[in-house]
């Protein structure tokens, strides 16, 4: 299995550009964004994904359990 690794993304400053891979599954290791658009951003990605949110996902904002 491949994975492409990413973190840091800080999508309040704008989508960054996703390097096309082979890989099998995205993994968004944290930092993305807030959790509700870095989830929809996710789905976009046209692969599987793992979202380990990070620090930066809870700056200001509650994730319901």
């Amino acid at each position: 299995m491949k994975l492409q690794i990413m973190s840091d993304l800080p999508l309040a400053f704008g989508e960054p550009a996703i390097p096309s891979t082979d890989a099998d599954l995205i993994v968004l290791a944290g930092d993305i964004g807030r959790p509700r658009e870095s989830i929809c951003w996710a789905y976009g990605l046209g692969k599987p994904v793992l979202y380990a949110p990070g620090n930066h996902e809870l700056y200001g904002g509650v994730i319901d359990v």
